[in-house]
């Protein structure tokens, strides 16, 4: 692993009806690689510097490497805005009124069916009114039912 220092450019958008973008640079460091070295307080070493013997020097307690890239990091960060949320919301309500007309049409479709079975296959459309409200015994014998009526079919 090498320590490297990185350029990075950071983009963001942000706002709250209308979005605006900033953008930001600045140095990243990309790893942390270092070494330790176990250090004797009696251990000395001699080094070479421009062809001369140095030291002795004590052994260091550890080394970093740094080395630099000619790589760009660029960073893109997108926050939503009020306009974004409406978009959002139009999304949801589509399917809200999707499902409100489906429902409309299905129960459209069972009156209709209901529509048909009482008067086509019953054959009685007076079965599909209020029942009449009962008056006496004289009058109410004419309203009873004859062999052929039936009860019509109800949505409840």
């Amino acid at each position: 692993m090498i320590n490297m220092f990185q350029q990075i450019e950071v983009e963001t958008s942000s706002g709250f009806l209308f979005s605006s973008t900033d953008v930001e640079s600045g140095v990243m460091f990309q790893s942390s690689d270092y070494n330790i070295y176990p250090r004797f307080p009696t251990l000395e070493v001699k080094y070479l510097e421009e062809g001369q013997v140095k030291g002795p020097e004590r052994t260091p307690y550890g080394t970093v490497s740094l080395y630099l890239t000619h790589n760009i990091r660029r960073i893109s960060r997108e926050y939503p805005t009020i306009m974004d949320a409406c978009q959002n919301i139009g999304g949801s309500a589509e399917v809200l009124v999707f499902i409100f007309v489906y429902f409309m049409v299905v129960h459209h479709d069972i009156v209709m069916d209901l529509y048909m079975l009482n008067n086509a296959v019953l054959m009685n459309p007076k079965n599909l009114g209020p029942a009449p409200a009962r008056q006496n015994q004289v009058t109410d014998s004419g309203l009873q039912k004859g062999k052929l009526e039936h009860q019509p079919y109800s949505y409840w």
